[in-house]
């Protein structure tokens, strides 16, 4: 896992992380693409998402032992991971194996995971999560499909703005006017908000 902050945007504090896979080959770190195509295979997924979420709760346990206020950290989970029979019960196990809170942890997912083969058995897992305090927040909004009536129908804790509307909200007025909306739509329904790819003060 490589942890990437997350920043209060009103107090500039940090208050969480996003745990993100990175295969270490060497002295080299490769980019996501490396392993995507890996992800489509459901037992291969699973294998790298129970180990990824282990060596996570292992390293929030750690930060938990030496007093550290690391916030939450956020893990994204595959539709392969989320298909796959006893997920949340995985998932619930590990934490009390390792001591962990479920408050701790964030389970990202994207929208198409949510419309795709055996998207009911995938909202009854994360609705399990949920009801057990496990937060679960909506990857890449925006760039899928019918999210609002996901955002109506399953309990979502926060929503994450996808890079690409971020990344031009400078110089496009398109893009701004998105992100306005979202901002929007996250405090009219009383949840998270999190902006992919702000890099610089402006």
């Amino acid at each position: 896992p490589y942890y990437q902050p997350k920043v209060s945007l009103v107090t500039g504090e940090h208050i969480g992380f996003e745990a993100l896979l990175r295969l270490q080959v060497g002295n080299r770190v490769l980019p996501p693409s490396a392993v995507e195509y890996a992800f489509e295979n459901v037992e291969l997924a699973t294998r790298l998402g129970d180990e990824m979420l282990r060596r996570v709760l292992e390293q929030i346990r750690q930060w938990r032992n030496i007093g550290y206020a690391f916030g939450s950290v956020a893990v994204n989970v595959s539709g392969a991971e989320l298909l796959r029979s006893g997920y949340a019960e995985r998932v619930l196990d590990a934490l009390e194996r390792a001591d962990v809170p479920t408050w701790a942890i964030e389970i990202e997912v994207t929208e198409g995971v949510l419309v795709g083969r055996g998207a009911e058995r995938v909202a009854a897992t994360i609705s399990q999560l949920r009801d057990s305090g496990v937060r679960i927040v909506l990857d890449d909004f925006g760039t899928g499909y019918a999210s609002l009536t996901h955002l109506k129908s399953l309990p979502i804790s926060g929503i994450k703005i996808d890079k690409s509307f971020i990344s031009d909200m400078l110089v496009d007025e398109s893009d701004a006017s998105i992100v306005r909306a979202l901002i929007g739509l996250a405090n009219a329904l009383s949840i998270d908000l999190v902006a992919e790819g702000v890099e610089t003060q402006e």
